[in-house]
């Protein structure tokens, strides 16, 4: 998904240029103060997922905390919830090298079996059915112990966010999401050369850099991911671990 279209006018025919001037992926949100609390980390594993959800509800249960939701999942009825069930898949492969798993396959039947689990003990089917926005504006007030969503959809600063977990330690997934740059077909040649200038501004190495920095998102220019040292360790994370 990098950017690696050479931009060029021709006199006649000019086609569209479309390039991605920012890519979202999607991650898991966990409520820092109820992960430090227990002495747990972010998930690394469904397994591991679904017994630090169950615990922390069950210890706040214990004390009266009858209102936090334990897991709010992007599982909707749209794309966004066919990226869902497509990366949940991908993310129980055997090994990190695997191609898609067969949807038959014994441990892709037992991975379906555990996320039926994890929505009947920690979540509900109205809470896997909420959108972007839904998931949001409910986890403002801090009632949320996870919750998925795209990295950088979610400022809130209660949460953390870290690779989803996946069918074992080292395994995870994420469908990508884009936001294009494109060039009306329509503009007369000077319109279209200025409009190629902006877009080779906006995608270029020193903007996608600032906008990784400033904003802590992630950028189509993969080779940015190799300056380390530059890069907030949120995001180094995320690029690092999303396999």
């Amino acid at each position: 998904m990098g950017i690696t279209l050479k931009l060029e006018i021709f006199e006649s025919n000019l086609p569209d240029y479309v390039l991605e001037s920012e890519v979202l992926t999607e991650s898991l949100l966990e409520k820092n103060k109820l992960i430090n609390k227990y002495y747990k980390r972010p998930p690394k594993t469904w397994n591991e997922f679904y017994d630090t959800g169950k615990y922390i509800l069950e210890e706040e249960e214990k004390i009266n905390n009858n209102e936090l939701y334990g897991y709010v999942a992007l599982y909707s009825d749209n794309e966004i919830g066919m990226c869902s069930i497509y990366e949940y898949i991908y993310s129980n492969r055997l090994s990190k090298d695997d191609p898609f798993p067969n949807i038959t396959s014994p441990n892709i039947t037992k991975a379906l079996e555990m996320l039926k689990t994890i929505k009947n003990d920690i979540s509900s089917d109205k809470l896997f059915r909420f959108s972007i926005d839904e998931i949001n504006s409910l986890s403002q007030n801090g009632n949320v112990l996870f919750f998925t969503s795209y990295f950088g959809c979610s400022s809130n600063p209660k949460y953390v966010a870290s690779p989803l977990p996946g069918s074992s330690e080292g395994i995870s997934a994420s469908s990508l999401v884009g936001f294009n740059v494109g060039i009306n077909f329509h503009l007369n040649y000077e319109k279209t050369k200025a409009a190629i200038e902006v877009t080779k501004f906006i995608t270029s190495k020193e903007v996608q850099k600032k906008i990784v920095m400033e904003k802590g998102l992630l950028s189509g220019i993969y080779s940015l991911f190799d300056e380390k040292d530059d890069l907030p360790n949120l995001v180094q994370k995320m690029k690092s671990n999303v396999n």
